[in-house]
């Protein structure tokens, strides 16, 4: 038999640790959007676009290796 069964007080121990650390990623999140800063900062969009060029490289990458397509293929 688990132990946290036979022993009633370990299973509160443990419900109430995790309800607190739900608690607390709950409202760590509610601050970090409340208190965010508008916009994007200049390193978030030098992020956004390398992101974004690279997902369009694998893309072409993966469209002209891998499916009937690039040139020539129509």
């Amino acid at each position: 038999m688990p132990s946290s069964l036979s022993d009633p007080g370990a299973l509160r121990i443990s419900l109430l640790v995790h309800a607190i650390g739900g608690l607390v990623v709950l409202i760590s999140a509610a601050a970090l959007a409340i208190y965010k800063p508008a916009g994007m900062t200049a390193y978030g969009a030098r992020s956004a676009f390398r992101f974004a060029l690279a997902a369009l490289v694998i893309t072409l990458l993966a469209m002209a290796l891998l499916g009937q397509h690039g040139p020539g293929a129509h």
